[in-house]
């Protein structure tokens, strides 16, 4: 009575926010009351038996865009290969008529490789003639399986291990199992600042960073979110232009300041290895010391916090400790990390902290 009520449908055709509480139901139809939604004004044209509804911006439904939201399309090889690779020296030294004479000698660094539905796999080596070393010392064989779904991969032989915010990067050989970002190119791991607007009408978008234009987008009337706007790492100036359909501008400017080092809110980073030590590298070809097990674990918590756990164990020594990782947009990045040890000559701790700055008037870091 003395009032009129719109199926659900219809608030969705005309994006307007359906109000919150129980639906009317009407044979069989969900409806909701045009009064029951604040700030709409509406009336009846009789003559034309047309609704007219007037409807604040913030009546009608938040469109989210979200810029970097295309799928990865993951690269497969269809059939075996290989490839080789090499790089040639030869040098000589001429002495004069001294009792050294003339020497000469060279060098070859070769890399062999193979790929196919299984994985690729890549041994490395190094020839030399005419030095007083080994003639042939092989540096790396590896195997790796990529998981571009789960963006990891699984490695066999030798590998390089993550150090970490506080640990060392050692060669070694064994299993290392932990996330690759880089199998999708695509992939931006580090938040990225998102920019929300207002259209009374509908509107034409325009973003612009660092006063170069980035992209254009058309909106409809109401609130609206730009998510995962491509930015430049460092500090920066996002300008955002919203031009209805008579002309009006309205300009939003706002400062930002993106760290690769920072994880998204709820991306999870990991790396898991175990293997032995790589002793006389490039001087030895099997030569290999004592037992190596490591395990870092990295998570984003929100946009301005990434924290990290790390163990690591080396022989008789283990070590463990934590790492926090905050975002302070006027600034830049700050670190603190506490770590303990224990080995046969006894404990150990560690604490550091530090602080990096990239923008544009002056860029720098410090690590104590």
């Amino acid at each position: 009575p003395d009032d009129l009520a719109l199926p659900l449908d219809v608030w969705s055709e005309l994006h307007l926010k359906p109000p919150s509480g129980q639906p009317l139901q009407h044979d069989g139809v969900a409806y909701r009351r045009l009064s029951s939604h604040p700030g709409l004004r509406w009336q009846i044209d009789e003559a034309s038996q047309t609704l007219v509804i007037e409807a604040p911006a913030s009546a009608f439904a938040t469109t989210r865009f979200d810029l970097d939201d295309e799928p990865p399309i993951a690269a497969v090889a269809s059939t075996a290969g290989g490839y080789v690779n090499y790089d040639l020296q030869w040098q000589r030294a001429d002495a004069g008529t001294g009792p050294v004479g003339s020497r000469s000698w060279s060098t070859a660094l070769v890399e062999l490789g193979g790929f196919g539905t299984a994985g690729t796999g890549r041994v490395t080596g190094l020839m030399r003639q005419g030095l007083d070393m080994p003639s042939w010392v092989r540096l790396d064989t590896s195997w790796t399986v990529d998981q571009p779904s789960r963006m990891a991969s699984l490695r066999l032989g030798d590998a390089i291990g993550k150090p970490g915010a506080w640990g060392r990067s050692l060669r070694f050989g064994g299993v290392q199992w932990g996330t690759d970002f880089s199998i999708q190119p695509g992939f931006l791991s580090f938040p990225l600042p998102s920019m929300q607007g207002e259209a009374v009408l509908p509107s034409t978008v325009d973003l612009y960073i660092n006063n170069s234009q980035r992209l254009r987008r058309q909106v409809p009337a109401g609130a609206f979110d730009l998510t995962e706007v491509p930015l430049v790492t460092g500090q920066g100036e996002v300008r955002m232009v919203v031009r209805d359909l008579l002309g009006r501008e309205q300009v939003v400017v706002q400062p930002y300041y993106v760290s690769p080092s920072l994880l998204r809110p709820g991306l999870h980073a990991y790396s898991y290895e175990l293997g032995l030590v790589r002793e006389d590298y490039g001087l030895a070809s099997n030569h290999y010391g004592r037992v190596l097990a490591t395990a870092t674990d990295r998570l984003g918590i929100t946009e301005r916090f990434t924290r990290e756990l790390r163990v690591e164990s080396l022989g008789r020594q283990r070590s463990a400790g934590a790492t926090g990782l905050w975002l302070l947009p006027a600034f830049g990045t700050v670190n603190l990390s506490a770590v303990g040890s224990d080995a046969s000559r006894g404990t150990g701790a560690l604490l550091g902290a530090g602080a990096e700055r990239q923008a544009t008037d002056w860029s720098g870091s410090v690590q104590v």
